[in-house]
């Protein structure tokens, strides 16, 4: 399964089976960390946003925020099969702005 496909279903499970969330996400970084060349400061974003997504009592307009990112880290993903580069990123949102 491609990365890209492992966080569409990370993300979904985050709505399904929000008890089981956090396991997938860190199944899911452990492999992005393994599979890229992602610096360290691209790997903080994307566990600052999966924890957001995985945190019910985190205000909704802060996990949607995340999980907007997190689509598009997955766009990413699908056309290069890479990790991007932070500066690719610029603009979306917060990880636009660190």
């Amino acid at each position: 399964m491609s990365l890209h496909d492992a966080l569409r279903l990370t993300l979904r499970n985050a709505r399904r089976n929000p008890e089981r969330f956090e396991r997938f996400a860190r199944r899911w970084l452990e492999r992005f960390i393994g599979e890229t060349e992602a610096s360290l400061k691209l790997i903080s974003w994307i566990a600052d946003d999966l924890e957001k997504i995985g945190m019910p009592e985190c205000p909704y307009f802060i996990r949607q925020e995340a999980e907007q990112r997190m689509r598009r880290l997955q766009e990413a993903l699908r056309e290069t099969g890479e990790a991007p580069s932070t500066e690719r990123l610029v603009g979306y949102g917060k990880w636009g702005s660190r």
